[in-house]
């Protein structure tokens, strides 16, 4: 994955000095300004969709108990989804 990333020029990776053994990764410019853009996709989609702030937060309840149920009903089975909020 890092050599992808370090591909596509979002990060760079050097060895350490100390321990040529680790990768010292930093994100370039063009990598800090997809962050910046992957911030606001949340809130475009909600705009796109064209929910108020009660109906987003009632579909956010609604999947979060659909996970729980689901997760209920298979067990061993782990389902680690988070929403975030």
């Amino acid at each position: 994955m890092v050599k992808r990333l370090e591909a596509k020029g979002l990060v760079n990776r050097v060895r350490a000095a100390h321990d040529e053994r680790r990768l010292v990764l930093t994100v370039t410019e063009a990598g800090r300004q997809l962050q910046h853009e992957a911030r606001i996709i949340p809130e475009t989609m909600l705009c796109q969709v064209g929910l108020s702030a009660e109906e987003e937060r009632q579909l956010r309840a609604m999947c979060e108990q659909i996970r729980r149920t689901l997760a209920d009903d298979a067990p061993g089975a782990v389902l680690e989804t988070k929403v975030e909020q």
